[in-house]
């Protein structure tokens, strides 16, 4: 997030209204000074992903933020469009067939969550 980093969203509209609204205006190649772009977080996250996948351990976890998980799932699913919103602590699962082909089997998954009392879902 280069210079947006560690800003809530409100803040940015006063601090880097310029940044924000290029950030926002799906620019997949728009650089934030200190940053990257869309495009780049998006192949970043795909490569790792491949990369695991090719490790075959079989059944893997990986955590990550969810900016970073749309960004790889639009580049690995040819997905068009602005993504849902990802709920924090929600499981999106993935499979791999034979030719390297990922198919998403669930997003957004937050039900593992209602069995704790002390969280909120929004």
């Amino acid at each position: 997030m280069g210079l947006l980093e560690g800003q809530l969203r409100s803040e940015l509209a006063i601090t880097h209204p310029v940044e924000l609204a290029r950030w926002t205006a799906d620019d997949e190649d728009f650089v934030l000074p200190g940053g990257e772009s869309w495009r780049h977080l998006a192949n970043r996250g795909e490569k790792t992903l491949r990369s695991i996948a090719a490790m075959n351990y079989g059944d893997v976890v990986v955590v990550t933020h969810g900016g970073l998980l749309n960004a790889t799932l639009q580049t690995l699913l040819n997905m068009l469009g602005p993504m849902p919103s990802l709920q924090n602590g929600s499981i999106t699962r993935l499979a791999i067939d034979d030719q390297g082909q990922f198919s998403l089997v669930s997003l957004n998954d937050v039900e593992h969550l209602r069995l704790c009392p002390q969280i909120t879902i929004l």
